[in-house]
Order: structure tokens, then C-alpha cells, then sequence
């Protein structure tokens, strides 16, 4: 027979001759005709590139994933670094440095080599200077400010002093109390003093030495 292709067996019945007054009818059987041969490679076929299919639909789900996912630490990563940008151009402009001059990169690296050049300039600097004005000594009382009473040689040994004196180094030293009062009075409280007599001697030095 031919594949896919529909035949019907007749069946004719045979009857003794005294039923030919009655005669019946034939039987039309109708059937399909397939080659399971050829019918079975093409399933096989048509199986394997399901399950290819399959791997593939996989895959690119996989590939999908993926991307979505490196997509959604993308946008995370640009979301923080314009809460950074925004926190150090505000912290620019604190310095009274220019944002809208740092447009581009060539902007930035000019802005750079002239911030690193004054850096270098100020650390050129001789540091060891007092700003602090002294107080005027037409008083032969008055001693002048602790800042400007003496020098160490030593530069570490400079800063931790300094450091631990801090605002301390503004104050007034006088020998007397009555010295000391006056400076408080005509600068109304404004002016820190420390009189020497005011100070518990116990073992310490005379002053005139």
C-alpha cells in the first residue's frame, strides 16, 4: 500500500441459494495505511530537535537570567556613583572649587595638576611661623603670649606641643595679678591671662632668674 493513504476492504457474504430472496448487503471495512518504518524516523527526527530545542530554550533562559540580573547590578552601580558624585561635588564646593569647570576629563585633569601644584607649594612653605599678634608690651608686667615666648628647635617635638597648648598659645602671661586684670578688663573677658603670681611655685625656679 501507499503511506498515508486510505483503503477499505469489501467484504461480500455468501449465502445458500434459498436466501436470495434476502439478499445483504457488503461490508465496506475503511483503514489507514502507514509505513511505521519511515513513520518512526521521522518521529526520532522530530524528537531530537525537540529536545535541541529544548537545550536552546534553556540556554537562552539562562543567557536571559543573566543579563537581567547583570543589567540590575549595572543600575545599582550607576545609582551609587551619582550619590558619590553628588556628595564630592558638594564637597568641592565647599572648597570654593568651580563644579561646572569639571565637565570632562581634560577639565579634571587641568583642576588636578593645579590643586597638586599649590599643594606642593604650601608643603614648600616654611611651617615653623606664628600668625598670632602679640600683645602690646608698653607694661613692663606683661610677658607676652605663650606663642611668642619660645621657640623649640625640634620639629616633631614643635608639633605636639603646639598641639597640646592649642588654643592656650593665645594667652597673655603677666608676673603680676594687678597686670593680668587690667588686660582682662580692657579686653572685657575676651583676653585669656595667666599671672605667674598666681601660680603654687612649691619647687619651681624663681621667676626674676
Amino acid at each position: 500500500g501507499r503511506d498515508s493513504t486510505e483503503y477499505f476492504l469489501v467484504f461480500e457474504p455468501v449465502l445458500p441459494p434459498t436466501a436470495v430472496k434476502n439478499p445483504l448487503p457488503s461490508y465496506l471495512l475503511p483503514f489507514m495505511f502507514y509505513n511505521d518504518f519511515k513513520k518512526q524516523q521521522q518521529m526520532a527526527s522530530l524528537t531530537k530537535e525537540r529536545d535541541q530545542l529544548s537545550q536552546s530554550v534553556l540556554a537562552y533562559r539562562s543567557l536571559f537570567e543573566t543579563t537581567n540580573q547583570l543589567i540590575s547590578e549595572m543600575k545599582c552601580q550607576a545609582q551609587e556613583a551619582a550619590m558619590k558624585e553628588a556628595h564630592l561635588k558638594s564637597e568641592l564646593q565647599k572648597q570654593d572649587i568651580d563644579v561646572t569647570a569639571t565637565s570632562t576629563v581634560s577639565q579634571i585633569d587641568l583642576l588636578l595638576k593645579q590643586k597638586v601644584s599649590t599643594r606642593e607649594t604650601v608643603l614648600k612653605q616654611p611651617r615653623r611661623t606664628c600668625t598670632l599678634i602679640n600683645y602690646p608690651k608698653g607694661n613692663p608686667d606683661v610677658l607676652g603670649k605663650i606663642g611668642h615666648l619660645a621657640q623649640v628647635e625640634e620639629e616633631e617635638a614643635a608639633k605636639v606641643v603646639s598641639w597640646h597648648l592649642a588654643s592656650d598659645m593665645d594667652c597673655v602671661v603677666t608676673l603680676t595679678t594687678e597686670a593680668a586684670r587690667k588686660i582682662y578688663d580692657e579686653t572685657q573677658g575676651r583676653q585669656q591671662v595667666l599671672p605667674l603670681d598666681s601660680i603654687f611655685r612649691k619647687t619651681l625656679p624663681d621667676w626674676n632668674r
